[in-house]
């Protein structure tokens, strides 16, 4: 049996005191201040990469291979790989056997969808859960104002850097779109597919700008994240068309898939990997 230690922490936590640009608590200057706007989101496929990234020698991804030209191959899970997985995760967050089983039981996994459920189960642990607690306390808060929150639903057709369709869209995806990848260099995308392309990084960067300026999105349709009407749009190339509204009914049960994040610190725990 061979054990491996790696460090795994809390992915979605807003940076805080640096020492260099975020002075004190960035979460408290937040919810002191009254004119503060918000727009927050992350990708449908958070999980995909860490997936790989923190578990590619327990799991089976001897068809992924990273090369200079394209990224091909996937990465499969059976159901005892994701019940070791799930161990792995709450062992960290120090659960009882109880909690553990109501996570396994929560996911009712198979051999056949037991790789969407891996990628589902760390997207939820590393950044949706996260990322709902966060915009949950926002809303509880009179003095602040309501978020705009969105899920980034594009998978980019970059010829070199993207990963697999089974990976869905990965972490980091909207930062190439933001800062206008695809009108720079085009030609490193899919030629077929260059204009919906360009379409998608005309879209985040007029949000972002617009948000940037005035504190709201350019889309009157998108409401704020409220306690009663939890708002969340998918983000996606029809965004300027119609606005989709995404579902986000897996995260109901975040409060047993992971604790609810209560310090705006968090120190590196260590997860073990266990090999036979």
């Amino acid at each position: 049996m061979r054990k491996k230690n790696f460090s795994f922490t809390y992915s979605f936590l807003p940076v805080n005191d640096d020492g260099v640009f975020f002075n004190k608590s960035l979460l408290r200057r937040i919810l002191v201040k009254e004119d503060a706007d918000i727009l927050m989101g992350d990708t449908t496929h958070e999980g995909s990469y860490f997936l790989w990234y923190y578990y590619k020698d327990l799991i089976n991804c001897t068809s992924l291979k990273l090369t200079k030209d394209k990224i091909t191959g996937d990465c499969i899970v059976n159901k005892k790989q994701f019940e070791n997985i799930v161990e792995n995760v709450t062992r960290v967050f120090g659960y009882v056997e109880e909690k553990k089983n109501k996570i396994l039981k929560y996911y009712s996994v198979t051999d056949y969808n037991a790789t969407e459920a891996a990628q589902l189960f760390l997207s939820s642990v590393l950044y949706d859960c996260g990322l709902k607690h966060f915009a949950d306390d926002l809303v509880e808060e009179t003095n602040v104002k309501k978020p705009y929150v969105y899920m980034f639903n594009h998978r980019s057709s970059e010829k070199k850097t993207s990963w697999p369709d089974s990976f869905g869209t990965v972490h980091a995806a909207l930062i190439e779109f933001l800062f206008g990848r695809p009108f720079r260099y085009p030609e490193n995308y899919d030629s077929t597919k260059i204009e919906t392309e360009k379409k998608m990084s005309e879209i985040v960067m007029k949000l972002y700008s617009k948000f940037a300026y005035e504190g709201k999105p350019n889309n009157d349709e998108w409401k704020q994240y409220t306690k009663s009407d939890e708002f969340v749009i998918s983000l996606d190339s029809e965004y300027t068309e119609y606005l989709d509204q995404y579902d986000i009914s897996h995260l109901k049960e975040c409060d047993i898939i992971m604790p609810k994040l209560k310090r705006e610190d968090s120190n590196s725990k260590k997860i073990q990997i266990y090999n036979n």
